[in-house]
């Protein structure tokens, strides 16, 4: 099980500055983080990134861009993810190839306005620029990406689907997955019942525990799940916490505490990828293992 955060690259039509500061004392949060290209249906996002040492992290801003092509189809938009680059004054290069990102908006007038992405349960299939989709076909979305663009903002965020339960989750994969891939028990006999949106009870080696989780995005766009196994006499949580890809990175992320991974196993970098596993394989595992009486092997 991983949750990561993915951080990419972006485009541009048109000359724009590398910097981490300003000229001139000028802040370099003060100038744009995208660029926006109508009259050839092209924009880019300027990411920030965290640089971490063996010892401090640091917040470096305009490091990399990631490129889109866009188009319309009747009142929908659909959003090509071009090539990536390190390079802030590279020219825009999207090819229109494999399956677009498709959102909708019922406040655009042009590209403005703000857009949200298809239910992953709406099946789309985009070939010869023709767009087609079958409603509720596919699985339930957790999640809907958001692309918001004013005049002077252009950014992706992200929400939770409101219809979403964490407990849809729990019989086939928080369960039955993590008992016999994670623990290695035969689940042949474990019994599964349902008793809520975010809450389960299962029964193991005789003892029964009580599932409970919450997934929530906060106001920086990190996403938050958490799980928590209870028995009568013990009780194991896990919390992770990741971005969805094309999300800005948040700086409230850079720091030692949540960078600690990188800062012991790679320093001296930007952090391209985030994983805040080690809780999950370190404790949590063992934890449950513990409370079921079972025994793992050390590297599990």
């Amino acid at each position: 099980m991983k949750n990561t955060i993915l951080l990419f690259t972006l485009f541009a039509s048109i000359i724009f500055p590398l910097t981490s500061c300003g000229d001139n004392g000028t802040s370099a949060s003060s100038k744009p983080k995208y660029i926006l290209d109508e009259t050839n249906q092209l924009f880019s996002i300027i990411y920030d990134f965290c640089y971490v040492t063996s010892n401090s992290t640091r917040w470096d801003e305009y490091v990399y861009k990631k490129n889109y092509g866009y188009e319309f189809t009747h009142d929908t938009l659909l959003i090509f993810t071009g090539n990536s680059s390190t390079d802030i004054n590279s020219i825009a290069k999207v090819q229109h190839e494999g399956g677009p990102l498709v959102l909708t908006s019922n406040n655009a007038e042009g590209i403005y306005g703000t857009w949200k992405e298809v239910p992953n349960d709406d099946v789309c299939h985009y070939e010869n620029g023709t767009l087609e989709c079958e409603p509720g076909k596919g699985e339930k979305s957790k999640v809907f990406r958001v692309l918001t663009i004013t005049h002077n903002s252009l950014a992706f965020s992200w929400e939770k689907n409101k219809k979403y339960c964490i407990g849809d989750d729990f019989d086939d994969y928080w369960i039955e997955e993590f008992l016999q891939y994670d623990l290695d028990m035969d689940v042949n006999d474990v019994s599964i019942l349902k008793s809520g949106c975010n809450t389960a009870k299962f029964k193991a080696n005789g003892i029964s525990v009580k599932v409970t989780g919450s997934y929530e995005i906060n106001s920086d766009n990190v996403a938050t799940e958490t799980v928590t196994f209870e028995s009568k006499d013990k009780t194991c949580s896990y919390t992770s916490k990741h971005v969805r890809e094309d999300i800005q990175y948040p700086k409230s992320l850079c720091n030692t505490k949540d960078m600690s991974k990188y800062i012991r196993k790679k320093p001296n970098h930007h952090v391209y990828e985030y994983s805040n596993n080690e809780q999950y394989k370190n404790e949590f595992i063992p934890c449950v293992a513990d409370m079921l009486d079972i025994d793992i092997n050390s590297d599990k």
